[in-house]
């Protein structure tokens, strides 16, 4: 059967016959210009669904964890110079912050922490003369105009800790103590973390031993508290091993001065 004149398969007249022009296709262009091939992903035309996480908990992705949860984050202190050391997780070497002791009673502040990337302390820490008690710390720009300055006793200190997560910190009194058959140090909170009844949370640890193993310079530091709380926890220890050891050096030297 012969096409009626004008007919298209695609419902488009063919355009119409000049004297001027051809429908053959040009050689010389097909030569010279390569065939597009056809695209292999279909056009779309609706809507892509949102893809959407799923949800396990209110919170989703986001932690919440608080003091009350008995999480624990382990940290080593490792002495790099007689005056510095850097902190680091005791499962990651990477160095995360520097501190820097005085060893000079007429040094203030005799104690500063420093990020890496920052100049200025986060944390620092003043010790006698320059204070009338055992220690003053620091946690909040110690080298800003609105820094807050806590004291410090040979037994007892304050933290600003944070009890619900991404609610204001309060302060709270700790008390540091050596258990018996250690050498180490343990801070636990003054009374309940909530008020309730209860005995105080042991918050923090440094230098344990046990069955197998020996972590004299490590953290044991109780998570979800805030980045305050973590800094006074560190910065309180050094400034009790900081006042042994200028203690010690005290001792020595009146002992050098009475045997003369």
């Amino acid at each position: 059967m012969s096409e009626l004149p004008g007919y298209s398969p695609y419902g488009v007249p063919p355009p119409a016959a000049s004297s001027t022009s051809s429908l053959a296709p040009s050689t010389s262009a097909s030569a010279s210009t390569a065939p597009v091939p056809p695209s292999t992903d279909p056009p779309t035309y609706l809507p892509q669904p949102i893809l959407r996480t799923t949800r396990h908990n209110l919170a989703g992705p986001i932690q919440t964890v608080s003091l009350s949860d008995k999480q624990h984050d382990y940290f080593l202190a490792t002495r790099t110079s007689p005056t510095t050391y850097t902190l680091s997780l005791t499962s990651d070497p990477t160095p995360l912050y520097r501190i820097e002791i005085s060893p000079s009673p007429a040094s203030d502040p005799a104690i500063q922490l420093f990020d890496f990337h920052d100049p200025f302390p986060l944390a620092a820490a003043r010790m006698p003369p320059f204070v009338t008690t055992f220690a003053s710390v620091c946690t909040r720009e110690p080298a800003g105009a609105g820094a807050v300055w806590h004291r410090m006793t040979d037994s007892h200190g304050v933290l600003a800790v944070e009890i619900v997560p991404g609610l204001p910190v309060v302060n709270r009194d700790v008390v540091w103590s050596t258990p018996r058959l250690t050498t180490g140090l343990t801070c636990t909170l003054l009374g309940s973390l909530f008020g309730w009844d209860g005995d105080g949370v042991t918050l923090a640890r440094y230098g344990m031993t046990g069955p197998g193993f020996r972590a004299d310079m490590v953290f044991d530091i109780l998570r979800g508290g805030g980045i305050e709380f973590e800094l006074g926890i560190v910065m309180q220890v050094f400034v009790k091993l900081e006042a042994d050891r200028r203690k010690l050096e005290k001792k020595g030297k009146g002992k050098g001065k009475k045997g003369m």
